[in-house]
């Protein structure tokens, strides 16, 4: 390996290792929480600004772990040939599934006393029919393409059961574990004796990681799929590189999905049916 290439590796790892650094921050900006307030058509106070503040946190220092480490690999599988690049879909890929691990850890089971919800946590409350079915539906595109691949490669004569087989079974598991991680979402429950501002940001929380949870499946799936076609012999290169960008901004708007107006005031409508009761 030259002294060019070495040095641009250590550039890039200098740069890894700074955005690490400062994503691992513990400030919010203003900005952002403006973002996600707007989008969760959430009010923010003192009660419920730090459920609010510390998922935005979580949310950035796992993506950001997730992106340095995607580009990480996809440099470091160039370097046995001598010729590290960076890979987009890596990078994507990365911040997906560092997304999905923010959304698992935010999810998980609060250590507060809690009781039951009183309102029945269905997946179509918080997402709708077409965005919980998507990624099912690319990982089953996903089988089929990797099952055309085998067959057009052997008529001639080559080999393509081992990486076809693998982004198959990356896709048939990245649907079993979102669905897994949404329906800990859905089942974690809320402290009791929540105020309705501190009851709301818990169930914007919740909203946004469900529709974070399907919006990764679907990108991940889709970049699946995307080198699936890439493998395949008489498909254009231009076709797979469209898929895996259009599955990563579906992803992505998915996950940037606003709540329902009606989903917002529900807590505070409770609040006053309870206080009316």
């Amino acid at each position: 390996m030259d002294d060019a290439v070495v040095t641009g590796l250590l550039v890039v790892w200098l740069v890894c290792w700074g955005v690490l650094l400062h994503s691992a921050e513990p400030e919010v900006s203003f900005r952002r929480l403006d973002r996600f307030v707007e989008r969760c058509r959430l009010g923010i106070s003192e009660q419920n600004g730090p459920v609010v503040v510390r998922y935005l946190t979580t949310a950035r220092r796992w993506r950001t772990a997730g992106a340095v480490a995607g580009l990480a690999v996809g440099l470091g599988r160039g370097l046995p040939t001598g010729t590290p690049s960076v890979d987009t879909a890596w990078i994507l890929a990365g911040w997906f599934v560092g997304a999905a691990l923010a959304e698992w850890r935010v999810t998980g089971p609060s250590a507060e006393r809690a009781r039951a919800a009183l309102v029945a946590r269905e997946r179509r409350r918080y997402a709708a029919g077409w965005v919980s079915a998507l990624p099912l539906v690319l990982a089953v595109a996903a089988v089929v393409t990797a099952v055309l691949d085998v067959i057009a490669w052997g008529r001639l004569g080559g080999q393509a059961l081992v990486p076809c087989a693998s982004l198959a079974v990356v896709s048939v598991a990245t649907v079993v574990l979102v669905r897994t991680a949404v329906g800990r979402a859905l089942a974690r429950r809320q402290p009791g004796g929540l105020a309705p501002d501190v009851l709301a940001a818990d169930e914007a929380v919740r909203h946004r990681s469900v529709h974070v949870l399907h919006g990764t499946g679907t990108a991940l799936v889709g970049i699946a799929l995307g080198s699936l076609l890439r493998l395949h012999p008489d498909v254009p290169g231009l076709v797979a590189d469209l898929v895996t960008l259009g599955a990563a901004l579906l992803g992505w708007g998915i996950g940037l999905r606003s709540v329902p107006l009606e989903f917002a005031e529900e807590p505070y409508a409770r609040a006053r049916a309870e206080a009316a009761a």
